[in-house]
C-alpha cells in the first residue's frame, strides 16, 4: 500500500483514489493497493467485493425491517471500503458519481 500522492489523482477516502484521464475526461477509481473498481466513472461500488455484515451485538444488532446493511471490501485485499446501511430493496447509493460536465454538449 502507498500514501504517495499520485499526480493528477482525488483521494476519495483513505483507501480510494479517482484519476481523471485528460485525453477522454473519464475517470477510473482504484484503491492504493491497485484494485481498479471503476473505469469510465467514479461509482466504484461496482467493482468491490460485497459482503453481508453480521451487526455486533452493542449495535442492537437490529435495523429497521426495510433496512439492510452491505459491506463493501477491496476484491484483491479484502480491506474494507465501506459499510452502507440502505433499503432493502435497493442497491447502495453512489455517493461520489463525478461526471466529465466539461466535455457534454
Amino acid at each position: 500500500m502507498s500514501d504517495e500522492a499520485v499526480e493528477g489523482a482525488v483521494r476519495l477516502s483513505d483507501r480510494l483514489i479517482a484519476v481523471r484521464d485528460d485525453t477522454s475526461g473519464h475517470w477510473h477509481v482504484r484503491t492504493l493497493d491497485g484494485a481498479v473498481l471503476s473505469v469510465g466513472s467514479t461509482r466504484w461500488r461496482e467493482g468491490a467485493h460485497r459482503f453481508q455484515p453480521d451487526l455486533p451485538a452493542t449495535s442492537g444488532a437490529t435495523l429497521h425491517p426495510d433496512l439492510t446493511v452491505t459491506g463493501l471490501a477491496d476484491p484483491v485485499t479484502g480491506a474494507l471500503l465501506a459499510i452502507d446501511v440502505h433499503q432493502r430493496d435497493q442497491e447502495p447509493f453512489h455517493d461520489i458519481d463525478l461526471e466529465p460536465t466539461w466535455r457534454q454538449p
